[in-house]
């Protein structure tokens, strides 16, 4: 598994993590901004050795000249598919320019992203506001997306596959984060091999250096639908899990989130009852889930990354209220 450490310039610092599967390589880039202050981006390419390369997530729009560039130099002139695990623009908001970087050096490039998400990369303006009002100045950090043309944007079906050569992506509807989201699992096109979820932000972010493993969840979560899709990518028994957010990691942390998610539940009911805010329900959660202990620790001490941990408890806290009323 040889490691290889480039530096682009611009707004993003990529670190490229070359792993051979033997089917095909999978490359990891650091897609995070550098104002974001940690690590918490990642991008995976897949090379199956054939006609196309696919590119799952772009990271966001102040990126994307970076990423392009990666990605232009492992496609060879060849094929790109992007895949978006959802349109949020830390995940999908530099698909656009990236898309248009790579247009633009004489390469074929297809989007694909959930059918509900997918005309927000032809026009992002709705996105864009939403993103202003949800995130604040981090949105500004991650960058105001560009438009992508209609004719290179197709929208994905629940157990689709793309085939690269010896390695096929099956896409699953993983909605309950957002109505639009979507996971990919990578195998082999035939016989057996290491089989890798990309998970998006239906399973958590997790973050190998400390093990720290936190729910992503910021309102509207449909906790109902998390549950069921977090099932689902556990039926599918994968051998690794890549996380956008923040790194690779083994198959048994979908069954130590789904505890995890049991637990956030039952401490934001507990939180709301005695009338806590959202700080102080974050600090009884830190107090009685280790995991998102240890990932705070990484990314708590930065305000970017505070404010994501914070609005998963605020996703939380928004389910919780929204269930009781509605009785």
């Amino acid at each position: 598994m040889p490691l290889l450490l480039l530096f682009w310039g611009g707004s993003v610092q990529a670190m490229r993590e070359q792993i051979d599967l033997g089917y095909s390589r999978l490359y990891v880039l650091d897609a995070t901004p550098r104002d974001f202050g940690a690590e918490y981006i990642r991008v995976y390419i897949v090379d199956g050795g054939e006609q196309a390369v696919a590119v799952v997530e772009t990271g966001p729009a102040s990126v994307a000249e970076s990423v392009a560039k990666a990605v232009a130099e492992i496609a060879n002139g060849r094929q790109v598919e992007i895949i978006l695990t959802h349109v949020h623009i830390d995940h999908g908001g530099g698909a656009g320019r990236v898309a248009g970087l790579l247009t633009e050096q004489g390469l074929q490039v297809a989007i694909w992203a959930h059918p509900r998400g997918a005309p927000h990369i032809v026009n992002p303006s709705k996105l864009w506001k939403a993103s202003n009002e949800a995130l604040g100045e981090t949105a500004l950090v991650y960058g105001e997306p560009e438009p992508a043309p209609s004719s290179a944007v197709h929208e994905t079906r629940d157990g689709m596959e793309l085939c690269l050569g010896q390695a096929r992506l099956r896409i699953i509807h993983t909605p309950g984060h957002a109505s639009h989201h979507q996971s990919i699992l990578l195998e082999p096109a035939v016989g057996q091999g290491e089989r890798i979820l990309f998970p998006g932000d239906s399973a958590g972010m997790y973050d190998p250096s400390s093990q720290g493993l936190a729910p992503t969840t910021p309102p509207p979560l449909r906790l109902d639908m998390y549950r069921e899709s977090l099932r689902r990518m556990i039926d599918e028994k994968p051998d690794r899990i890549a996380f956008t957010h923040i790194g690779l990691g083994p198959a048994q942390l979908l069954e130590t989130h789904r505890w995890q998610v049991d637990i956030w539940e039952e401490t934001v009911r507990e939180a709301l009852a005695r009338g806590l805010d959202p700080e102080k329900t974050l600090e009884a959660i830190l107090d009685r889930d280790p995991y998102t202990a240890r990932l705070y620790q990484r990314l708590g001490g930065t305000p970017h990354g505070r404010r994501m941990i914070l609005n998963s408890v605020l996703g939380f806290m928004d389910y919780v209220q929204r269930m009781q009323g509605s009785y």
